[in-house]
């Protein structure tokens, strides 16, 4: 896979704004692919987070990230986690998260801070800032170690300037609850804003909205595929769908323009755009039913017709066999002697 898609030299490489190294096994990668995204981000400016601290608690691992030059890009001292005597007895950092609430660092976990500190245990590798790094979250694991640490709290979400990048490292995966939706609600407007911080982009002024927003772009797209639904089911009973699918195809092109203002970082108009094209969706969805209950009419008649005679049917015979008996006569009686 990194042979196929990696680009294939230094320029297709820092076309990119951001490179995501997920837990990333070096072995994988040539030392030339090391050194190019190494220079894409010193050199080019590209953003960057490694996860996972040093990537793994085995050494097999976490050695030959700690002894690659791309390593020295990002916040995380990977020497001095590996050289600890914690790295070596494999001690995991374990505890509820703690948010940094410290006036001016920017605003990428702060604003959720309510809803998702001491709320979200996390587990992760141990970390170790550089000196210079700005910490976002910590884990109140009992374990400190360098950098701008508080005591008995481990360092989860940093990041610092190294040349012309800002770069980040992350304690523990993007699979684990943090960075899910499901176990964190914000885990989406977190990572949005570790890429835009690092690739050099305005953070949303009122992320909360952008939270909002993003909601809303779920329930459209939920609402739009049930009506799609509605429409195919009532077209294989031969309803015309051409009208509605016309006024569906409006609405598709003023989402699209909602897109490209979310997109352009112009998310007060596109919240207040998703807001009017869910009421027009919702209207659309009664006329989708109007549709689908006209196509069925002759259905449901049919069927209520079919079911009214057999019904009928079944009376009468009744009537004929087990009242009127007019099929029936007598048997006269026999003895044996």
């Amino acid at each position: 896979m990194v042979r196929i898609y990696f680009p294939r030299t230094m320029e297709e490489l820092a076309d990119y704004d951001f490179i995501l190294l997920a837990s990333v096994d070096m072995g994988f990668f040539t030392p030339r692919q090391a050194t190019w995204m190494y220079r894409g981000i010193a050199e080019e400016g590209l953003g960057g987070m490694n996860t996972r601290s040093v990537h793994s608690m085995s050494s097999a691992w976490g050695g030959p990230w700690m002894n690659s030059i791309l390593s020295d890009a990002f916040p995380n001292d990977a020497a001095a986690v590996v050289n600890s005597v914690e790295y070596q007895v494999e001690t995991f950092a374990i505890g509820p998260l703690v948010v940094n609430d410290r006036e001016g660092i920017p605003p990428i976990v702060l604003p959720f801070r309510e809803s998702i500190e001491n709320v979200i245990h996390v587990k992760g590798v141990l970390t170790v800032p550089r000196p210079g790094s700005t910490i976002y979250t910590w884990v109140k694991s009992g374990l400190s170690f360098g950098g701008d640490s508080r005591p008995g709290h481990t360092a989860h979400l940093f990041s610092w300037t190294y040349q012309n990048a800002t770069t980040f490292t992350a304690m523990d995966r993007v699979i684990e609850d943090f960075w899910k939706s499901d176990g964190n609600p914000f885990s989406m407007d977190i990572a949005s804003n570790v890429i835009w911080h690092s690739a050099g982009r305005e953070l949303p002024k009122n992320p909360l909205e952008v939270h909002a927003l993003r909601d809303l772009f779920r329930q459209f797209n939920f609402r739009e595929s049930s009506i799609v639904s509605m429409f195919e089911f009532a077209e294989n009973f031969g309803a015309n769908t051409r009208g509605i699918y016309s006024d569906l195809e409006a609405i598709d092109e003023r989402k699209s323009a909602a897109d490209r203002e979310y997109l352009r970082g112009d998310f007060e108009p596109s919240y207040e755009g998703m807001k009017a094209l869910l009421e027009d969706l919702k209207e659309l969805e009664s006329d989708a039913v109007k549709l689908k209950n006209t196509a069925l009419a002759w259905v449901f008649l049919i069927e209520w017709l079919s079911v009214s005679a057999t019904l009928l049917a079944c009376g009468v015979m009744l009537w004929h066999l087990m009242i009127r008996r007019g099929v029936y006569r007598e048997v006269g009686v026999t003895r044996l002697s």
